[in-house]
């Protein structure tokens, strides 16, 4: 490095993501990322950031046909920063919470082949509406090294439908090649096609003030 070097370095970097799991046989589910980052530099701030994103979900089946989901998370960022030149340290934290609302629905049909050994495909279409919030709050006091540090305002509803295909192969087991029959099945997803459309409420009412 030259001592006038701005170039940003992250050493290192920890990630950790939590997939959706049940928590204790109750109607929740959790899940969330997190990360660990230590930025250094020669010139300019450096030093270290913990991000934590838990989520908590509620799943509710509505009938045979849709499902809803309302899910909350709450963000924690917290960076302690020295500056090269001074070697002050300075410690910093936020605190931001965001809401989403999603409901879907899942159709399908399954798709036959002749042949001595039948191949399946499973074509699936999922509709789905998801509304997604989080608040408007100033961030212009905080470092800024990656997006993590500025999380923008959102009040969005997003239009999706996705189709999959997925086949489904037959795999013949060596004892049962005589009587030529399978008892494995081998899938795999042949094709994912997917239609978005989003409606910033926040924009449109921008928008709208300053139409008036």
């Amino acid at each position: 490095f030259e001592e006038s070097d701005p170039t940003l370095q992250r050493l290192p970097v920890i990630l950790f993501e939590a997939s959706k799991q049940q928590l204790a046989g109750s109607p929740l589910y959790f899940g969330g990322d997190s990360s660990y980052n230590y930025f250094y530099r020669e010139v300019g701030d450096r030093g270290h950031r913990l991000d934590l994103h838990p989520r908590f979900f509620w799943p509710i089946r509505l009938g045979n046909v849709l499902t809803l989901e309302p899910s909350a998370g709450w963000r924690e960022t917290v960076w302690y920063l020295n500056t090269a030149e001074s070697q002050a340290d300075r410690t910093y934290h936020r605190e931001l919470y965001d809401l989403q609302l999603d409901l879907s629905s899942e159709i399908y049909q399954v798709f036959s082949t002749n042949g001595k050994r039948t191949g399946r495909f499973k074509h699936t279409l999922k509709p789905q509406v998801n509304y997604t919030y989080i608040p408007d709050k100033d961030q212009s006091n905080l470092p800024q090294f990656d997006p993590i540090d500025r999380i923008d305002p959102q009040n969005l509803v997003t239009y999706s439908i996705t189709n999959f295909l997925t086949g489904r192969r037959e795999q013949p087991s060596p004892g049962n090649a005589a009587q030529d029959r399978a008892t494995d099945f081998e899938y795999m997803q042949i094709g994912r096609f997917k239609l978005e459309q989003s409606y910033d409420i926040r924009q449109a009412r921008e928008d709208d003030l300053e139409a008036g």
